[in-house]
Formats: structure tokens, C-alpha cells, sequence
């Protein structure tokens, strides 16, 4: 079998669907599967990478727009991770070759519209436009996909969550008195919205990331009696060992479509407090770690010191890649026989 991932970002680019692309190609070669990879020029290269010319993106210069590009190679499968021209021109060659399309939706690109100055109702009609297309629509929670279903009237969607790889992840047994944020600094992120909160805990916030809010956080910060570091870009095993320290993981951002960074602390033994507007909240909900204002982020945070690690990491491994590799494997079968029914 062979399967074509198009993507609007990769490598060099660290963010939730290049991890999710370099964990499936390694795993779909575990089962005889190639893997080709369609991405923004500009990214890295190696054999099974094809790169489509691209324009910078002005509000976020870590991402460019791809350009039409026409595919040349012979696959069985297209799998979309984007939704630009590089998901578009995964839709022609799939129609054009009569061979099965499915969508992720990883980015909850309707409420980002701020980057492009576009209304809302716009942006959900291009999403629907876009995915309706596709024989199959994929969305990491069960959150995003109601989000989705409710803004575009989508009919062909299902729950699939992206992984990660507990292996690559340490505990510790020695808990550090500080709260965690790890994740790409962008408005959208809403960290600001703990930051009331943290004189009342007495904890610390370190925050690991770069991005365009950087300097947008940092003046907020200024404003509340409270300490709160900004780490910038943290080598992953520096963060490894920050996971693995942390008395929990805050998660505020209801953009974000399941919230990797959540999954990679409970693999580190590290519960996750979590806003109740998010992807995560599904999971936080049940560890009595969600909040909404200041009395339930002061509970929250004291709950989370009482869960045990086992627990947490049993959760994680329901996420683990070997896990779900044997899914999409599965998935990729069935929509190859065209016996997509037995999904329902």
C-alpha cells in the first residue's frame, strides 16, 4: 500500500501535526506501507518528501501558502493534513485516480481567521466546501468534530485521535512547585487566562514556546502580581524533564483540536489542569482538573497533586502510536475495500 500525507507545514516546524506525520510514517513503514509526503517549499527534504512552491504567510512567517502543484507519483490513498492548494490538489489526484480521500481537521482554522482578516462565516463555508469533498472527514476529539459538525454541517465525520509515543516520555517521582504551559505563543492560546489566578496558588508558570504573542504575553504578564517565566523554544529533552517536574500541565486554548501537549504530560506522569471550553476538557473532566474561574483553578490545581501516576499514564497509552497505528492501518483497509459502513 501506499499513502500520500499533504501537509501545510513540516519540518522545520515544530507543531502538533508534524509530530502526528513523522509518528504515523514511522509506524505505517512498520507495516509495508510507504509513505509520501507532500509539503510547503521550504521544508525539509529526503526521498519520500515533495516539496510545492509556496508564498510567505506576512502574519505568521513560520508558515507559507503552497501553490498548485501537480502530483506525479502513483499512490493508493490520499490522506490530507492541510487545507490549502496542497489538500486540493490531494482531492484531484484522488478523484482523478479513483482512489480513496480522507481529511484530518487539525487546525480549528475558523476561529483564526483574525491572521487573514476574514469573517468566521466565511472561513466555516471554505472548510465545509473543502471537506465535503473528501470521502471521509477525521477530527482529533470529540470536541472538535461537534465544533466542526455544528459550524459546517458536515456529515461525513468521524473521531480519530492523533498519537504520541510513551516511549519517548520520563517520570518522576519528585514533583517540582511549578505549573507548566507548553505550546506556540499565539493569542488564540488564551494563557493569559491563568495568570489572575496564580498568586492565589503560589506556584509558578513556566511557559515553553516562541511565537508571534511572545512580546503580547510578556507585557500581560507585567501586570499581575505573579511569576511567570517565558522560556522561549525548549529542546525536547529539556522539556522531557520539565514534563516529567511539573505539578501539573495548564491547557486554556479552546482553538487547539485535541491538545498533544496534554497527552505527552500524562505520559510523564503529569496530570493536566484544563479550561473547560477545550479538546481536553473530555479527559480533565474525569480527573477533576477542569476549572472555569479562579475557586476552580485553585481546586483543580489541588487536585491534581492527589492523582495517582498510574492512572495518568494508562491514559496516555490509549494514545500511544502503536495503539492507534493498528486504526489507521484498519482505516486505510476498509476504505481501500470500500466497506467504509463498517466504521459505523
Amino acid at each position: 500500500m501506499k499513502v500520500l500525507f499533504t501537509t501545510d507545514t513540516y519540518h522545520p516546524n515544530v507543531d502538533g501535526v508534524v509530530k502526528t506525520l513523522d509518528l504515523l510514517e514511522r509506524e505505517l513503514e512498520k507495516y509495508g506501507i510507504e509513505v509520501y509526503i507532500l509539503a510547503p517549499e521550504g521544508s525539509e527534504t529526503k526521498e519520500n518528501v515533495h516539496l510545492a512552491k509556496a508564498l510567505p504567510f506576512l502574519p505568521y512567517p513560520d508558515y507559507k501558502i503552497p501553490l498548485p502543484f501537480e502530483l506525479e507519483f502513483e499512490v493508493d490513498i490520499v490522506h490530507n493534513h492541510g487545507i490549502t492548494i496542497t489538500a486540493w490538489e490531494g482531492l484531484i489526484y484522488g478523484r482523478k485516480k479513483n482512489i480513496p480521500v480522507i481529511g484530518t481537521y487539525h487546525t480549528d482554522v475558523i476561529d483564526a481567521t483574525h491572521y487573514v482578516n476574514l469573517p468566521k462565516e466565511v472561513a466555516a463555508r471554505y472548510i465545509r466546501t473543502l471537506y465535503k469533498r473528501h470521502d471521509i472527514t477525521l477530527a482529533p476529539s470529540y470536541f472538535a468534530l461537534k465544533k466542526l459538525m455544528k459550524r459546517t454541517k458536515l456529515r461525513n465525520g468521524f473521531v480519530f485521535p492523533n498519537p504520541i509515543d510513551t516511549s519517548e516520555f520520563i517520570q518522576s517521582k519528585q514533583k517540582s512547585p511549578f505549573l507548566l504551559h507548553v505550546g506556540r505563543l499565539v493569542k488564540e492560546k488564551r494563557i493569559d487566562l491563568i495568570f489572575p489566578y496564580l498568586e492565589k496558588v503560589g506556584m509558578p508558570l513556566y511557559v515553553a514556546g516562541k511565537g508571534p504573542a511572545l512580546e503580547y504575553y510578556k507585557k500581560l504578564a507585567e501586570s499581575y502580581n505573579a511569576e511567570i517565566h517565558f522560556l522561549g523554544y525548549v529542546p525536547d529533552e529539556e522539556l522531557k524533564q520539565l514534563y516529567a517536574k511539573a505539578t501539573a500541565l495548564v491547557f486554556n486554548s479552546s482553538f487547539d483540536t485535541q491538545g498533544l501537549v496534554c497527552l505527552e504530560a500524562l505520559a510523564s506522569g503529569t496530570p493536566v489542569v484544563a479550561y473547560k471550553e477545550t479538546a481536553f476538557a473530555e479527559i480533565a473532566e474525569k480527573l477533576g482538573t477542569v476549572f472555569w474561574d479562579e475557586l476552580s483553578f485553585i481546586k483543580a490545581v489541588k487536585q491534581a497533586t492527589t492523582i495517582p501516576q498510574s492512572k495518568l499514564l494508562s491514559i496516555a497509552k490509549k494514545y500511544d502510536i502503536q495503539v492507534l497505528g493498528k486504526k489507521i492501518v484498519k482505516l486505510y483497509e476498509l476504505m481501500l475495500e470500500r466497506e467504509l459502513y463498517k466504521l459505523l
